[in-house]
């Protein structure tokens, strides 16, 4: 299977390199990469740190068009990577996890049926297991009710996006809101409108295991930072003492 990658990647090269090795190992080798698009914002380390990134990223991927713009911003950085992809699916990467199981184009192609937007890769987190179909819910205020609807739901961790669907999907972003939280959190009704008409699939390992584990957290934890979100937009902010 031919496929696009998508790298967001900050200025942590231990982590990159373990994101890199293990998914070089577990899914790159089995899938024909034809384009890379990596961006690595200047976000958790130094110049020198990025200089390392942007290394690690080319000797994993030497094909890769690597974005460093001088400024971070999540949103902009998934937006021009996925504006870069076409009608290939795309494999898509954030430098903080590890790959727990192999995936093989056998196990993409079936779950690709028209209509699915991603396959999202389970990682034990906001996630049952074992839901072929994965959905965010969102409360309204009726009068005095509450209502609850179900959405398709929609994410930036690594995943499987279908052909065409990444680069849709940049073209409607609002690159002042966090990417995940402008669609499940409803404030950007031009994305969202396209979004309502796909559907994104679960991959399990057996028994519901966990796909992939995110080591992200344990480097927020170990760095004092922790992200929140405000009206829509990321921010990384130190950490309240525990």
């Amino acid at each position: 299977m031919d496929i696009d990658v998508v790298l967001i990647s900050g200025r942590r090269p231990t982590l990159l390199q373990q994101t890199l090795d293990s998914f070089s190992d577990r899914v790159l080798r089995h899938f024909r990469v034809r384009n890379v698009h990596a961006n690595v914002d200047p976000y958790g380390g130094t110049d020198a740190d990025g200089d390392d990134c942007a290394r690690i990223i080319r000797d994993a991927l030497p094909k890769a068009q690597i974005r460093r713009p001088a400024q971070p911003n999540l949103c902009r950085a998934v937006q021009s990577c996925w504006l870069q992809t076409g009608d290939l699916p795309v494999l898509h990467l954030e430098d903080d996890w590890l790959c727990l199981i192999d995936i093989t184009p056998e196990m993409i192609g079936p779950l690709l049926t028209p209509g699915v937007g991603s396959i999202h890769f389970h990682h034990g987190h906001r996630t049952a297991p074992e839901r072929e179909f994965l959905t965010q819910r969102k409360k309204y205020h009726l009068w005095l009710f509450k209502v609850y609807r179900a959405y398709p739901a929609f994410g930036t961790s690594p995943r499987i996006l279908g052909p065409g669907f990444a680069h849709n999907c940049a073209a409607r972003m609002n690159p002042r809101l966090d990417p995940e939280k402008q669609v499940y959190q409803r404030r950007n009704r031009r994305l969202t409108r396209y979004t309502d008409q796909f559907r994104t699939r679960g991959l399990y390992a057996p028994g519901g295991t966990p796909v992939m584990v995110d080591i992200g957290r344990d480097w927020q934890r170990e760095n004092n930072v922790k992200k929140v979100v405000r009206r829509g937009v990321s921010h990384w902010v130190p950490r309240d003492p525990e």
